[in-house]
Formats: structure tokens, C-alpha cells, sequence
């Protein structure tokens, strides 16, 4: 059975472009069963291809990209033959190389079609147009998405549903760096205004892998890695380090995780906390295709020098946020939260009694924006805290605190190549509070580059 035209015209067009990417990952030898497989596609004879393909990925030695190119190839060989199933699996596989993955989404969209799995074909094709930067990738989908809307075989709200990809299990990594200044920094002993500012430099890196794939449950295995220096104070300086392990169960659009998190953060040299964080959440789509999350997370604090004692103890937050899908370039988001923190607080003859328990209630919202080769994002949130005892004062006097903290970010994103990304933010707080030296406000501006692979 072959593909209709639109399907064949789509198919050469990525074949076309793969086959340059082909020659440059492929092993130098001319005699290798890559290359035996690339000249038995070229002849339409897709099942010796077939046979070289395989063998190269039994007997070759391959890079994590090199497989993936050759499980694209499969793929494509595997659907001109019509054995559809065979060619889900291989281009999941071929999902594993950064490069291959929307390209690889978009084929088994093509898959779903003769499979007549329309609405998961229409969800394809607009996760593609929703995460692609291959222009003419977007527009072959958007082309294949408007002929599935015109036969009346999906509606706009099946497709926009959102859901998350099942990914082959791999590595997949960020690097990120960024110079910034802070034109308020804030004390990480008692959370207040330090009346300084000052230049920073940061590195980020980070990496996660899915473990264990069974049906739709699966492990995520994630680690962090952060270092903070600034530029004259040094006694605000910051690393961290965290590892993660969640467990995740995904049935159609609904999506359940459980996790833990353990972070070991220093301090100006100084050891500062141990946390570890427990995490619960509940996705699940609207009738109007936006998305709904439910999220619950407990977080231990143990000090880890003497002078941070009283920020032993712990917290519990509950956020309910909604999502709208994209509508043409833009979205937006929005979310409730409440917080509790039950600290040991503090007393010294010097501060007298300082209170840090506290409970917290706010919004957060979010409106994104993609156009002109960008991301851009501006997101609000506003935080009411009331404390729950009362502060002594230098004059022995008491006062319950209480503080309203609003911050506002700006961040554009673009792309320099398809792994490779700029990105410039700014970020503003101010934080009123009775207490006149718990009030500050300030703007943190950063400029830098991240690389994923």
C-alpha cells in the first residue's frame, strides 16, 4: 500500500534534507552497512535497506546520534512498506537524537494517518507547529493539520488537548552561563534587604534521563548544578547541588508524578541548607483544551552551620494553575498558591526575637508571546505573608510582620541554532513590610547563553 502524495511529498523533502545530515554523521568507510543501506533506499529497495540498517546497529560502532539517523532511515523504509507499527517504534528511537526529534514527531504523525488514528495524528502535527524552529517543517504540518481539520476527521479541541511525548530513555543536558547585576541583594540569614549592589556571574548546568520505561509509568532521574560569584561581596556567593528521582504515570492527556528532590546549598563559603523536597502533582485537560495542574510539595530544611539555625524546620505549598493552549503566537497561564512555614525562629540578646514561621498566600500569571525567531515571556506574582509570632524590636517592643512582595520578570529567548540559545531577563521585587528593615525592593538584570544537547 503506498502513501498518498501528500505523505510521499512530505517524506522526500525530509529525506532529502536527512540524507546531507546522513553523509556527515555516517562512518567514514564507503563499505559500511550504513552506507550500503543509504544506496538500497536510493534504488527504492526498502527491504534490503532494511537488512544493512539493522546489521550497521547489531555490528557497527555508532554514535548516540549516528543510531539515531540509521532508526530514522528505518523508519521511512518501514512505511514505505507499510509496516506501521514497526516504523512507530523506530522513529521513537531515533526521537533520542536532539537534532531528529520533531522531525521524528512529525513522521509518526504521518504513521498515525494511515493508522486512521486521527485526533493523535492532529496532536502530532501540533506539538511539531508548537515546538519545531524548522520553518519548513512547521509549514509541511501545518499543511498536514489543516487537511485533517478540512475532512472534518478532528476538531480544534482535539488537538488542542496537550500532552507530553514518550521520549526513548537518554541523557539530555543543559549547560547555561550569564553575567547580571543585582541592584538589591538579599540577606540569606533572615530573607531581608542588604542596601548593597553588586555585579554576578553565573553557570548552570543541568541533566535528566528516563529509567525504567514501562507501558505508561516511567522514572526520571535529574540533576542540578549552580554556582553564583559576585563581583565584591563575596559573603553572598552561592553553589548548589541537587539530584532528583520522580516517578511519572501518563494515561491520554492525564499525567500523575511523585518525586523527591535532595539539595546541599553553601553560602559565602559557609555550608547553608540541606533540603529535601517532596513532590505530588495532578495534570489534567479542561473541556476548552487548556491544562490544569494540581501540585503539592513538602520541603525538610536542616541548617548546616550554627549561625542558620533558626531556618530549621520545614514547608508545605499547594498551587492550582491553569494553562490556556496556544492561540496563534501566544498563551497564558495562571495560578493560586498557599504556603506554610513552620521555622525555629530566633533569639539573640542583639535582634531580640525574629520570627520566620510564616503563612503565605499569593497569584502568579504568566503571558507568552513567540514571533520573530523569539520567546518572550512576561509572568507577575504577588505574595501576601503574615507571620506567625510576634518580633521584638531593638526598643523591646512587638510587632507581628507583615509583608505583600510583588515581583515582575521580562525574558525574550532566540535561538542562534537549533541548540544553542540567548537569553536576556530582568527581574523586579519589591517587598513592603511593617517591619521597616524587612522592606526592599530591587532589579536583577541578566544577559547569557544556554546550550542543550
Amino acid at each position: 500500500m503506498l502513501p498518498s502524495l501528500p505523505s510521499i511529498t512530505c517524506l522526500r523533502v525530509l529525506s532529502l534534507c536527512l540524507y546531507l545530515f546522513l553523509c556527515w554523521l555516517s562512518p567514514p568507510s564507503e563499505a559500511s552497512n550504513f552506507q550500503q543501506g543509504i544506496e538500497a533506499v536510493k534504488q527504492q529497495n526498502y527491504s534490503l535497506a532494511i537488512e544493512h540498517f539493522q546489521r550497521g546497529l547489531a555490528h557497527d560502532a555508532l554514535t548516540t546520534d549516528q543510531r539515531s539517523v540509521v532508526y530514522f532511515n528505518l523508519g521511512v523504509c518501514y512505511y514505505r512498506i507499510a509496516m506501521y507499527d514497526k516504523a512507530v517504534h523506530s522513529f521513537k528511537e531515533a526521537m533520542s537524537s536532539h537534532l531528529l526529534l520533531w522531525r521524528s514527531v512529525f513522521n509518526l504523525a504521518l504513521v498515525a494517518e494511515k493508522q486512521q488514528r486521527w485526533r493523535y495524528a492532529g496532536k502530532l502535527y501540533k506539538k511539531t507547529i508548537d515546538n519545531s524552529n524548522d520553518n519548513q517543517l512547521l509549514n509541511l504540518a501545518q499543511q498536514k493539520l489543516d487537511q485533517l481539520l478540512l475532512s472534518n476527521q478532528l476538531t480544534l479541541a482535539d488537538i488542542n488537548q496537550k500532552f507530553d511525548i514518550y521520549i526513548p530513555t537518554q541523557w539530555r543536558a543543559v549547560l547555561s552561563s550569564a553575567a547580571g547585576h543585582d541592584s538589591e541583594l538579599v540577606d540569606p540569614k533572615d530573607f531581608s534587604g542588604s542596601g548593597s549592589e553588586d555585579r554576578f556571574y553565573e553557570i548552570f548546568a543541568a541533566a535528566y534521563r528516563p529509567l525504567l520505561v514501562a507501558g505508561n509509568r516511567y522514572w526520571v532521574f535529574s540533576t542540578l548544578a549552580y554556582a553564583q560569584r559576585y563581583e565584591s561581596i563575596e559573603e553572598f556567593d552561592m553553589t548548589l547541588l541537587s539530584a532528583g528521582l520522580e516517578h511519572r504515570w501518563q494515561f491520554d492527556e492525564h499525567l500523575l508524578r511523585a518525586g523527591v528532590i535532595i539539595e546541599r546549598s553553601v553560602v559565602g563559603g559557609d555550608d547553608y541548607l540541606l533540603t529535601q523536597i517532596y513532590n505530588l502533582s495532578y495534570r489534567w485537560p479542561s473541556s476548552s483544551g487548556a491544562k490544569i495542574d494540581l501540585k503539592y510539595a513538602y520541603r525538610n530544611y536542616d541548617a548546616l552551620s550554627e549561625r542558620y539555625n533558626p531556618l530549621d524546620g520545614f514547608s508545605q505549598e499547594l498551587e492550582l494553575s491553569w494553562t490556556e493552549p496556544w492561540v496563534g503566537y501566544q498563551r497564558l497561564q495562571a495560578g493560586l498558591f498557599l504556603l506554610t512555614d513552620e521555622r525555629d525562629d530566633h533569639f539573640d540578646l542583639l535582634w531580640g526575637f525574629t520570627s520566620f514561621s510564616a503563612y503565605r498566600q499569593g497569584l502568579r500569571g504568566a503571558w507568552d508571546y513567540r514571533r520573530w525567531g523569539g520567546r518572550y515571556t512576561v509572568d507577575v506574582e504577588f505574595r501576601n505573608s503574615l507571620y506567625h509570632d510576634h518580633n521584638t524590636m531593638a526598643d523591646w517592643t512587638e510587632k507581628r510582620r507583615r509583608d505583600r512582595r510583588y515581583k515582575i520578570g521580562i525574558n525574550a529567548n532566540y535561538l542562534l541554532s537549533s541548540a544553542l540559545e540567548f537569553n536576556l531577563e530582568y527581574h523586579y521585587t519589591y517587598n513592603k513590610s511593617n517591619l521597616t528593615n524587612y522592606s526592599y525592593q530591587g532589579g536583577i538584570a541578566t544577559i547569557g547563553l544556554s546550550y542543550e544537547y
